[in-house]
C-alpha cells in the first residue's frame, strides 16, 4: 500500500492547489536465476521466502515531520510461488516464470542461519541433472539471507548456481563447491532492471 503526508491551506493552496507525493509503505522483492556450469542441468519451477515476518504496526506520519515507520510483530511465514512448467536455467539471468511476480512484503532486518532453512531465506523448487543423468536435487534449494528491507526500495536477487546449488532442508550442500553466488540489486521501487552477477 501506499500512503501520503501533506500540510496546507485555503489561503496558500486554494488556487495552486496541494503537491501530495505519495510513498509505498511496503518492500518489493524479485527472484530471479542463472547458471553457466556444463557439468550439471538445473530446472526451476518455484520459488519461496522463508520465516519472513508478516504482522506488524504502521504508524502514519505526521505532517509535523516524523517518518512513517513500522513495528513488527514475531509470527512469521513462508511465501510461495509455484508454476506448472520448469525453466532451464542457463548463462543468461532468467526471470523464471510469468507467474513468478514480486512479492509485496513488509520491510524488516532478515536474519540468517548456518543452516539456511533456520533462519530467513529463499529457496528455489529445483531438478538438478548431472551430465550423466543422475538427479542430485529434485525439491527445494536454500539460501540464507540477511538483508535488510527499507520501505519503497525493489531488492532483486539473482541465484547463481554456477559452483554449487546451495543447501537441502537439513543444512546438507546439494553439490559440493562455493554455493550458490547471491547478488542483490537495490532500486526504487518504480525501477525493475534485473540484478547480474559478475
Amino acid at each position: 500500500f501506499v500512503y501520503a503526508k501533506a500540510s496546507g491551506s485555503l489561503a496558500n493552496n486554494g488556487t495552486s492547489g496541494l503537491n501530495i507525493n505519495f510513498q509505498h509503505a511496503l518492500s518489493e522483492i524479485s527472484v530471479q536465476a542463472k547458471n553457466d556450469n556444463k557439468a550439471y542441468a538445473v530446472e526451476v519451477s518455484g520459488v519461496k521466502l522463508g520465516n519472513i515476518v508478516y504482522k506488524g504496526n504502521f504508524t502514519f506520519p505526521s505532517v509535523s515531520g516524523d517518518a512513517a515507520a513500522w513495528s513488527l510483530g514475531t509470527d512469521k511465514a513462508a511465501y510461495v510461488t509455484e508454476w506448472n512448467n520448469s525453466n532451464n536455467l542457463s548463462s543468461t539471468v532468467s526471470n523464471l516464470d510469468a507467474a513468478n511476480v514480486p512479492f509485496m512484503l513488509i520491510p524488516q532486518q532478515l536474519t540468517d542461519n548456518a543452516k539456511a532453512a533456520d533462519g530467513s531465506y529463499i529457496a528455489l523448487k529445483v531438478k538438478i541433472t548431472m551430465q550423466g543423468g543422475k538427479v542430485m536435487r529434485d525439491g527445494w534449494a536454500y539460501v540464507a539471507l540477511n538483508t535488510k528491507w527499507e520501505m519503497g526500495k525493489h531488492y532483486i536477487y539473482t541465484l547463481d548456481f554456477s559452483n554449487g546449488a546451495g543447501q537441502d532442508e537439513n543444512g546438507n550442500s546439494i553439490i559440493s563447491g562455493t554455493g550458490i553466488k547471491l547478488n542483490v540489486t537495490v532500486t526504487p521501487w518504480t525501477t525493475a532492471e534485473p540484478g547480474i552477477n559478475g
